[in-house]
């Protein structure tokens, strides 16, 4: 089962660029892909709702980069958090 999600960003003052969208995007993919029972995640079915702006954004393709970024954020996050 090929499997998306939608993600509606709600802002008034700042809309999102091209690249925040994009890792926007990127952390929606991950989370879907760790739903049971997803055995593919389709990036064109996985999109960023920029409510206000009303721009609609697609997941990249690929975003092995930006994977990566996020997973750092994350450890540095756990790291700090700890501490």
């Amino acid at each position: 089962m090929i499997v998306g999600a939608v993600k509606l960003f709600f802002s008034k003052t700042a809309a999102l660029n091209d690249e925040r969208s994009r890792y926007a995007g990127a952390i929606l993919q991950m989370a879907v892909e760790g739903l049971k029972g997803a055995q593919g995640v389709g990036h064109r079915l996985c999109l960023v709702l920029d409510v206000f702006a009303g721009r609609l954004h697609q997941a990249p393709r690929t975003s092995r980069r930006r994977r990566q970024d996020v997973e750092a954020a994350c450890s540095e996050i756990e790291t700090m958090w700890s501490a």
